[in-house]
């Protein structure tokens, strides 16, 4: 496959300059103080007291309310003396099917049912410009097995539309896991789904995008697309960051880092842009986060084989809208696999996560301001995916999920518990 390599400086340590093209608009007051989250994470409860597992949410903010939307959730509770402990399941219960939980004034949650039409899977749910929700998912047939059809509905923070089928779509089984979120584009959203042929031998990447209400549908990669794949808006183009082997273009790169653009008018995505090469490790999961002051970065696990198996955390930043990226610097490093996520705003310097889904793996933090990267000592354990959100202008809430035994009258169980990090005044200064 052909590339274009992405003209990068040289690498940089984390103790030398972050990001050798950035001006001098970026670099650190030093005078600033750092992130200081709270140390003991609160497990999430219901209003009527129950415990809540949901898997790696999407926290949005829909109308001026906090939402964290994610498939499956299970409330846990007692409700009477005589009973045992009660789950209630989105996925098998027919009346309690739900797509999110809203977030109280008093730190509680409501869980908030979903579109009807059936249980709700791999639900992918973003905002558009005009901060209404979007929600896109594949609706499971009584086998289980992945539908042929993919549906979309939108939330205004009250209730949602009913559930509508995309049209034009390939003859395939659709699925969309472990691809990128729904995210806003010009007067619309779009997101990456998977497609696989009837038989399940072959699959396909495509861009879903509804913009102006139409619906329209772009392959990305046929017969053997790129693992990983993350896209986001930056002005009237997608940017698409993902991971492929690259055995034609550089016979020592296994699993190398690319990105991919794609202009606002264009049908196809330009060549492969390629961010970082492997050589004989592998890069896995990669992230995209966008500055609202214009850069974009690049997260990603490395691995590395020899002499002993390691895992670090790389970062990357592009100028230019994802034409070039610098070389990556290591942020940290661990024994364990591990996801990474991350968040910057306009008053929120870049805020890393990266977390391993272990009952033995600590999720840890790391500040970026301009040029300086600082580890945010505390960590926490979280023995499923986590996530990490911006929920107001200085407000961050990063998601983790431990088990805990819950008792009852009738004898204690061990259940999955989502506890959420909710800290205040992580603000950005000038120039960081």
């Amino acid at each position: 496959m052909p590339y274009v390599t992405s003209r990068a400086v040289p690498h940089l340590g984390v103790g030398a300059l972050l990001f050798a093209c950035c001006s001098a608009a970026f670099a650190q007051d030093a005078a600033s103080r750092s992130c200081a989250p709270p140390l003991v994470p609160q497990p999430l409860r219901t209003v009527g007291g129950g415990y809540v597992y949901v898997e790696a949410p999407r926290t949005l903010t829909v109308r001026g309310r906090t939402f964290l939307f994610g498939t499956p959730i299970f409330v846990w509770r007692t409700r009477d003396p005589k009973d045992g402990i009660t789950n209630i399941d989105s996925t098998t219960s027919p009346a309690r099917r739900f797509a999110g939980l809203r977030l109280e004034r008093s730190g509680r949650v409501t869980p908030i049912p979903g579109p009807a039409g059936g249980p709700l899977t791999y639900l992918r749910v973003g905002l558009d410009a005009k901060g209404l929700a979007h929600a896109i998912w594949s609706p499971l047939p009584d086998s289980g097995q992945a539908n042929s059809s993919l549906v979309h509905s939108t939330f205004d923070g009250q209730a949602w539309t009913p559930p509508e089928p995309i049209p034009n779509l390939p003859p395939h089984r659709w699925d969309t896991n472990s691809q990128s979120e729904v995210f806003a584009v010009d007067s619309g959203i779009a997101t990456i789904v998977v497609g696989w042929s009837r038989e399940g031998k072959h699959r396909a990447l495509y861009l879903l995008s509804n913009r102006a209400t139409r619906w329209s549908v772009q392959t990305i990669a046929l017969q053997s697309p790129p693992a990983y794949t993350r896209a986001l808006a930056t002005g009237h183009d997608i940017v698409i960051a993902y991971v492929a082997a690259n055995s034609e273009a550089l016979t020592d790169d296994r699993n190398s880092v690319f990105v991919r653009r794609m202009a606002g008018t264009s049908p196809s995505p330009s060549r492969p842009i390629l961010v970082f090469g492997s050589g004989d490790g592998e890069a896995h999961a990669p992230v995209l986060v966008r500055d609202p002051r214009g850069p974009l970065y690049l997260l990603w696990r490395q691995e590395n084989r020899s002499p002993q198996s390691s895992h670090r955390i790389l970062l990357s930043m592009s100028r230019d809208s994802g034409h070039t990226w610098t070389a990556p610097v290591t942020l940290g490093s661990t024994s364990s696999r591990f996801y990474a996520a991350g968040v910057v705003g306009l008053r929120i310097p870049l805020i890393v996560a990266a977390g391993a889904p272990s009952s033995s793996a600590r999720v840890r933090l790391w500040e970026v301001r301009g040029s300086a990267v600082k580890a945010i000592e505390q960590t926490w354990p979280s023995e499923f995916p986590m996530s990490l959100s911006q929920i107001g202008e200085a407000d961050l809430l990063l998601s983790l999920t431990v088990t805990n035994r819950l008792d009852s009258p009738l004898g204690g169980q061990d259940i999955p518990r989502t506890t959420v990090v909710r800290w205040t005044g992580c603000r950005r200064t000038t120039g960081s």
